[in-house]
Formats: structure tokens, C-alpha cells, sequence
């Protein structure tokens, strides 16, 4: 594995995924000076001796670590004990649910399909199987809200499923328990039949389609072996629409991925100084032609990397301007059990020293496409509704002249993929045609010249400021 993986790769404890964020034990600095929260620590005495009923000490410390933690900026979280384990099991890709998709119909309760490695496929329950009772309790008699609960159980927890089977038309007992397993971190455009994915979009030229949906540790690895089998397509295009982030680390590994040189992020923390982190050299995949699908929604990490790709002239970028969420949290154990928070303690900065954080009233944030493809509200969301039905797996089909699962790609899912996705057609459309993808990368070259120059002038005229105040002081 290149050593570059290997740096990456490494397992942090973290929040939600739509923040981006590092890790760290608290530090052992003493807040303020003494009786900085006298007048605090003398309301919690008023509160408790004169408020009318019995109160619990930890409500009232989460309380008040929320209300802190919530007035510093819109990204600053409190995470009660409870809730942390879920929240590190997503950062770190793995579900802790029964991984059933099912939807509620005037027939009944219909599965539209199980997500891979999950208690539901290993059950064997698939898309038009129909649940008709949950514990014992027939669905009919039982109210939406009842319904989401019984299929929500806690962790460890088992769920009684009587299940009227959608091709034998008979009916079974399935006992399903919610233990981790681990997402598909990186996907295609289809599934064929035996439920693999299916990531080239055109045979001839070669033009192939990953999408990350988040970023995890096992992103970049995952994302490696790919490109390693698909023998290092002719074209890619990588899909980070509605990309809510992830960690740090895992964002900067998957833009090493492409990048043979070039700086790929600036981080900037409360002392000023920026920790910079550069591309490695020991990549085979810096002269694939690749264009990025980016959107409103690309959030944290994803603009990260759309960002950085852009940057070094590597990528094309297609679609809508990004959110502009450019602010990093690191995630902090609190003492006591009292749960964890997840404080804002740096900012990213796209090379050479573009912020993308949007504040209130500003014109410029985000990473902008070099090529710019507008989609109306429901299309967006008829791909999104697409790319949730491909998520999960389909019922195993059986060709009848050799009794095994077919095996060939549906050439019909990406033809309707392509008609229902501007974008996508856009960026393969574009993958073929070398000149004008030059032509725009020439462009976009010549724009990050001009931008390091003037970062290297305005560097240049800070340091000789520096020079002067300190000949001044002297």
C-alpha cells in the first residue's frame, strides 16, 4: 500500500459526518482566572435550592455546556454520552441499525430493499417483500410513529419480523439484531443483478463514474483498490454532489489520491500559523482526465477536495457553487461522563489562501464550478430518489438458461441515468472531447498563477511590515 494510505488511513474518533473534524483528548489548561464563573457557578446554587421540584446535577451541567458551546458559532455541538457512540460509528463507517429501507403503503408495509453487510440482507429480506407483523403486533393495527419505533431498536436489541415473502408468496419468521456494519463508502452509477456495482459509463471510451457519498477511513483505501481494478479509466468522474464531509485526514487522502505535487490544504488555527498539507509523488492516477460533480450541498471535506483538485489545475469542476462550510471541529471528551463537544477550532483554507467559509452579507464563498450546470429543484431530487433506490440491494435475479445471476451490466440504467442527470451527461460528454477539457484546465492554470503570485506578493509585503515594526521596537 503507498505510503501515503498508510498515513491517512487512520481510525479518529468524531462526530457527524456533515461537520468536518479532527480529535483530542482536553487539555489540562485552567479556564480563565479565579472566579471567572462565580456569578455561574452562584445561579446553579439558586437554581437548585430554590426551583420547585427535585432537579438532576448532570441535566442541569449538560444544560449548561450546551448553552455554551451553542452560542460560539453554528457549527459548535454538545454530544451527550449516549448519542457519541452512534456518532462515532458513522464517522467511522459503520451503520448500528437493522439496514432495512421500507416504505408504508395502502397495501401494507412494503421493504423496498436491505443495504449491504446489514442484519436485513443477511436476513434475506428484499424489495417487495412485505412485513405483516412486528414483534407479534399485526402492521394494520399499528400507527406510522409505532411502526419507525419497533424498526428502530436500540443496539443489541433484537426485532421479531413475520414476513410474506414477494416470490414464494409464503410466509416466515426473521429475527433480525442491530450490530455495526460497515457503508459502502464508495459507489457506482448502477447494480447489476448480482448486486454489484457497475462503474464504467461507456465501454469505448472508457469513461467511468464513482461517487463518494462521505468521507471515512476506509474512503481512500476503497477508493485505491477501485481505480487499481479499473486499470486506470480513460476519464473519471467523480461525484461529490450532496457530499456532507467527513474528517480531516480522510478528505486530504482522497485528494492525494489524485494530486503528484502541490499543496492541497491550509489549516489555520487560533495561534495564526497554517499547517499545510501537501501532495505526495507516489500516486498513478495525477494524468487521469477527471471532472468533479459539485453542488450546493458539497459540504466541509468535499469542498476540501473539489477545492484542492481545482487548485493544482487537476480537475475540472462541474455543477453549482458549494455550501461554503470552510471551518474545522475538533472533537473533545469532556471529564465526568459528561459527553463530548464538538468545538470549532480552525479553518481551512483552499490553496493558496482562498477561505470558502460563507459568512452573513458575502458575495464570495464556497468553491465555484469552472463549468456551470444548473439543475431545477425537482431534478435534484429525482436523482437523489435514483441514487437512494441504487443504494440498496436488489432481489438476486436467476437467468433461466444457466440458473446463475446475470451478470451483465443493464446498458438501459445508464442510458436513464445520463437522460435524468444534466450533470452527469454534461461530464461525460465533456470527458470526451480532450481538446475542450484542456482548454478549460489551461484556463483554470492560468487563474491559480495569478492567484499565487498575488499570494506570494502579499506574503512578501507582510514580512517586510513584520521587519519594519520590529526595527521600530527595537
Amino acid at each position: 500500500m503507498p505510503r501515503r494510505n498508510i498515513i491517512w488511513i487512520a481510525i479518529l474518533l468524531a462526530m457527524t459526518a456533515v461537520l468536518l473534524l479532527v480529535w483530542r483528548q482536553p487539555g489540562g489548561a485552567r479556564l480563565g482566572g479565579p472566579g471567572e464563573f462565580g456569578p455561574v457557578e452562584q445561579t446553579y446554587r439558586v437554581i437548585r435550592e430554590n426551583f420547585y421540584q427535585p432537579i438532576d446535577a448532570k441535566d442541569l451541567q449538560r444544560a449548561a455546556v450546551r448553552g455554551m458551546v451553542g452560542e460560539l458559532d453554528e457549527f459548535s455541538t454538545y454530544v451527550p454520552p449516549e448519542k457519541a457512540r452512534s456518532l462515532t460509528d458513522r464517522v467511522l463507517g459503520e451503520g448500528r441499525d437493522l439496514g432495512l429501507e421500507w416504505t408504508l403503503e395502502k397495501t401494507g408495509l412494503v421493504v423496498l430493499g436491505p443495504r449491504p453487510n446489514s442484519p436485513a440482507h443477511k436476513a434475506g429480506l428484499f424489495s417487495g417483500d412485505r412485513i405483516v407483523a412486528i414483534d407479534g403486533l399485526a402492521v394494520g393495527t399499528l400507527k406510522p410513529a409505532n411502526i419507525r419505533s419497533l424498526l428502530s431498536p436500540p443496539p443489541g436489541k433484537h426485532v421479531e419480523l413475520t414476513v410474506l415473502d414477494a416470490q414464494s408468496n409464503e410466509t416466515r419468521v426473521v429475527r433480525l439484531k442491530t450490530e455495526p456494519y460497515s457503508v459502502e463508502t464508495v459507489q457506482g452509477l448502477f447494480r447489476d443483478a448480482r448486486g454489484g456495482w457497475q462503474y464504467r459509463m461507456d465501454e469505448k471510451n472508457g469513461v467511468c463514474y464513482l461517487r463518494i457519498p462521505e468521507f471515512c477511513p476506509e474512503t481512500p483505501r476503497r477508493l485505491v483498490n477501485l481505480l487499481r481494478e479499473m486499470e486506470t479509466p480513460r476519464g473519471l468522474v467523480l461525484d461529490l454532489r450532496d457530499n456532507p464531509g467527513g474528517v480531516l485526514s480522510d478528505g486530504v487522502a482522497v485528494a492525494d489520491v489524485f494530486l503528484r505535487e502541490g499543496i492541497i490544504v491550509r489549516i489555520v488555527e487560533r495561534d495564526g500559523k497554517p499547517q499545510v498539507y501537501r501532495a505526495h509523488s507516489d500516486t498513478p492516477h495525477a494524468e487521469m482526465p477527471m471532472v468533479v460533480l459539485i453542488d450546493e450541498r458539497t459540504t466541509s471535506a468535499a469542498e476540501l477536495v473539489a477545492g484542492a483538485l481545482a487548485a493544482n489545475s487537476r480537475a475540472v469542476l462541474l455543477g453549482q457553487r458549494t455550501r461554503g462550510k470552510g471551518r474545522v471541529q475538533t472533537m473533545i471528551r469532556l471529564p465526568d461522563k459528561l459527553g463530548q463537544i464538538n468545538l470549532t477550532t480552525a479553518e481551512f483554507l483552499v490553496p493558496p489562501d482562498q477561505a470558502i467559509q460563507r459568512h452573513d452579507g458575502a458575495k464570495q464563498w464556497g468553491v465555484q464550478p469552472q463549468v456551470t450546470v444548473a439543475l431545477r429543484d425537482e431534478q435534484s431530487e429525482a436523482i437523489r430518489r435514483r441514487r437512494r433506490s441504487t443504494c440498496l440491494l436488489p432481489r438476486p435475479v436467476k437467468s433461466a438458461a444457466t440458473d446463475e445471476p446475470d451478470k451483465n451490466p443493464t446498458l438501459l440504467a445508464v442510458s436513464k441515468a445520463r437522460a435524468n442527470d444534466p450533470q452527469l451527461a454534461r461530464a461525460e460528454a465533456l470527458l470526451q472531447k480532450p481538446k475542450q477539457m484542456q482548454a478549460i484546465l489551461r484556463e483554470l492554470a492560468e487563474r491559480n498563477r495569478l492567484a499565487r503570485e498575488a499570494f506570494l506578493k502579499k506574503q512578501a509585503e507582510e514580512a517586510r511590515r513584520a521587519e519594519r515594526q520590529d526595527e521600530e521596537t527595537q
